[in-house]
């Protein structure tokens, strides 16, 4: 990366990255060690444009994040796509809390 971004408020799982539509997409951590009810301290989705170094903040969706402060909450994101189908790829957020994992 040419450009520095700024990530926000919270830690970033840069290890959990995903490459999709010529950006990188990174999420947050869904630690409680910032303001829960604070609505800019939510998990949330960054991406990063290689070709211009432009970079954005995604919200994650509101089901997701309801009780994200929940000690036993994760979240990462992943690659989705159905190679018998010729729908395009996108990305894919998955959430286990309390031992259920939701799609």
């Amino acid at each position: 990366m040419e450009k520095p971004f700024f990530v926000g408020p919270r830690r970033m799982k840069f290890d959990m990255s995903v490459h999709y539509n010529g950006c990188l997409h990174f999420i947050s951590d869904c630690s409680i060690y910032l303001v829960k009810n604070n609505p800019y301290f939510r998990p949330y989705i960054m991406f990063y444009y290689l070709e211009s170094g432009i970079s954005s903040m995604l919200k994650v969706p509101k089901e997701a994040r309801r009780g994200s402060h929940d000690l036993t909450c994760d979240m990462n994101i992943f690659k989705w796509s159905n190679l018998s189908s010729s729908m395009p790829q996108s990305n894919c957020l998955i959430r286990l809390k309390k031992f259920v994992f939701t799609v």
